[in-house]
This record gives structure tokens, sequence and C-alpha cells, in this order.
């Protein structure tokens, strides 16, 4: 069984979400050695007041914008008492209030002022609390070359751990580029917490609070049920042997291009079964959902032809057709094709310089608004 792994920053007491990634991974990585951001949630998380959200905030000293958050420490200044008052006020009637405010205390108590080591703490101790084993892990010990920055980084991390599947929050998909991980062998998917509401003893739900605010209104053993309420959404490659998946997805991507595939092929159906019988087709999955689509012929000895690419509109700019194209010219040339080819109309520039930029070149006009692009496999 392979491992699985996460990496997120060391937030003060976050959101629900955060704890259902942890609980999720065989790994979960905190950053420490990452530059901390002002305006962020790595010193503060919002808490219900009244019938609103306010923040409630671990003040810093005064430091260097460029330190990173292991290089921050806590303002001598700070007033602990202030703050657990700030939320004794605001949670003393909340049902679950003993239990929660006894972790809250002891969270607050620690005596390192350096910034990473009391929210390394807080994460610990309220993933204790909430029955999640996760093994932490802090960044800067992974032998890896910390210069790397964004997906390059966390490739590098997971490589290191050698975790075959990275799971990230939903709100991070444009971040990451399916291919890059798959180059590397790791699955990448996402995790979206389900719509969660309960009762806060007032009229209108607040969602999205510290998990401290869950955990007031629902214990510990209510609050175990609710980290199970997500669900992770991961993008593959999957071949299309189903003649009726195949129609389904050419009809979807039938008005992808300027001018559509039925216009080109004629009747759908009767082309989805030529590729069938005689091409590769691929499409790629987030989920369930069909987010990109490739056919390609690779039985000439004349080498192997790309017939079709189509991306979902709201994926465009994610690498999705980098991808497919990337998987497809593997395989082609693992089934001994030595070139690969493809026609292009004239007038789509955009799909030229793709195609350029992925190391294909102009071969011939094609028919009269066409032209044919090859590479060497």
């Amino acid at each position: 069984m392979y491992k699985t792994a996460a990496i997120m920053q060391p937030y003060f007491l976050p959101y629900i979400g955060y704890w259902q990634l942890l609980n999720t991974v065989d790994e979960f990585v905190v950053y420490d050695n990452i530059k901390y951001t002002k305006k962020g949630w790595v010193n503060r998380n919002r808490y219900l007041c009244g019938n609103e959200a306010k923040y409630f905030t671990l003040p810093l000293e005064s430091a260097s914008d460029f330190l990173n958050v292991n290089e921050r420490m806590l303002a001598a200044s700070f007033n602990k008492a202030k703050l657990l008052n700030q939320l004794k006020t605001a949670y003393k009637n909340a049902p679950y209030f003993d239990e929660t405010f006894a972790l809250f205390e002891y969270i607050v108590d620690y005596r390192d002022r350096n910034l990473f080591s009391f929210l390394f703490n807080s994460i610990s101790l309220t993933a204790n609390h909430i029955g999640i084993k996760t093994k932490l892990i802090t960044s800067s010990v992974i032998d890896i070359d910390h210069s790397l920055k964004a997906e390059n980084k966390v490739i590098a991390i997971c490589k290191a751990l050698d975790a075959r599947k990275y799971i990230n929050p939903i709100g991070g998909i444009d971040l990451y580029s399916g291919k890059a991980f798959m180059d590397n062998g790791i699955e990448l998917c996402f995790l979206k917490t389900d719509p969660i509401e309960y009762n806060q003893n007032n009229g209108q739900f607040i969602p999205a609070l510290s998990i401290i605010d869950v955990l007031m209104f629902n214990g510990q053993e209510k609050t175990k049920e609710l980290l199970k309420g997500y669900k992770v959404i991961s993008e593959s490659i999957t071949r299309l042997n189903d003649i009726q998946l195949l129609i389904s997805c050419l009809n979807q991507f039938d008005a992808s291009t300027n001018i559509s595939i039925s216009e080109r092929v004629g009747s759908l159906e009767d082309y989805a079964r030529k590729l069938l019988e005689n091409s590769n087709n691929f499409c790629v999955k987030r989920d369930e959902k069909i987010i990109g689509f490739i056919s390609f012929y690779s039985n000439s000895p004349n080498g192997a032809y790309l017939t079709q690419i189509a991306v979902d509109g709201e994926e465009k700019g994610r690498g999705i057709g980098s991808m497919m194209l990337e998987y497809a010219m593997s395989s082609a040339k693992n089934s001994g094709m030595k070139r690969i080819r493809l026609e292009v109309y004239k007038d789509n520039t955009e799909a030229i310089s793709f195609y350029l930029n992925k190391g294909f070149v102009k071969e011939s006009a094609g028919k009269e608004a066409s032209i044919y692009m090859t590479k060497e496999l």
C-alpha cells in the first residue's frame, strides 16, 4: 500500500478542512522554513462573537518581512489572559465549553515564544484531542533542495517521503499540474470539505470558523464524525473502451474547437465506432467528471497520428492538455512509433503555439486551411 502525504503551512487553530486533511493522510508535513505572510492564517483565526465572526490573534515581535515562520517570535508583551478571556466570554454558554476551553488554555500556556514551535504544539495538541494519529513532520528536516518553489518543492518532499499520493485542499486546484506529478509517479488529489452546519446557539450559521468553534458546539465525539465529511477528488487518465462513453465524450467536446468535431467527421456515433476499433482513446477524469479527451492512432509504419485533443473550457491553463499529449507521445513511443503527426487549422494560433512549445515542427500544408505538424519521438 502506497503512502499518502499532505503539506501545509502552520495555521493557528484553523478551520475543520485542515484537520480533515491531516486525518486522511499517512504523513503531514508542516512548513517551518517558509516566509511568514501578514494577511494569512498563520497567527490568527476567526471565532464566533455574538452573531458575527471576529478575529483572535497571536501578537508578534516586530521583525523583517523576509523572515521565515520559524524565525518569528511571539511578542514579549503577549497577554495570554486577555486572549483566554476573549474566547471565554464568547463561548461560556456553548455546550462543550469546559472540555474545549481546557484545550485552549493548554495551547495558550505553551512557554516557547518561537512562533513555529508554538503553532506546531497547538496542531499536535488539537490533533490528539480529536483522535488524529497522523505523523507530523517539520519541513526543514526533510533532505531536499529547500530553494525549490511551488509544486517542484511539493514533488521533492513527496519523493523524499516515498509518498505516491499527494492530497491538497481543493482551494489550491489551480496551483498544480497533474502532468508534473504524474511524471514523478505521484497521484495528485484534492480534498473538498462537505457543507457542514451545526447549531451555534444563534439564528444564522457562520461557516469556516476556527476548529475551536466546531469543538465548542460539537464536542470531541461529534467533531470526530465531522472529520469524515469530505471527498477526495483525483485526476487520472483512463482508457475509453466503452462505445457509449466515447460517444458521450465526443458530444461533450464537439464544440470545443473553432470547427466542431461533427462538422469535420459527420456522425459522432459512426466516428466513435471507428475510433474504438482503430485508435487509442483516453480521457482525464477528476473524480467522475471528464475534463479532457485525447485520441491517437499508433498502427501505421509512418508513425502515430493525433486525431483529437480537447480540454474542458473551465480547465484550460492547468496543464491538462500537456499531460494528455505527453501521455500519448509516451504511449506511441512504447508501441514502436518513431514520430507523431497532427493536423491543425492555420487560424488556430493558440494550438499551433502550444504544439511548437512541445517540440513539434511545421511540416507541410494540409488542406487549404490547415497545416501538418510532427515531432520525433
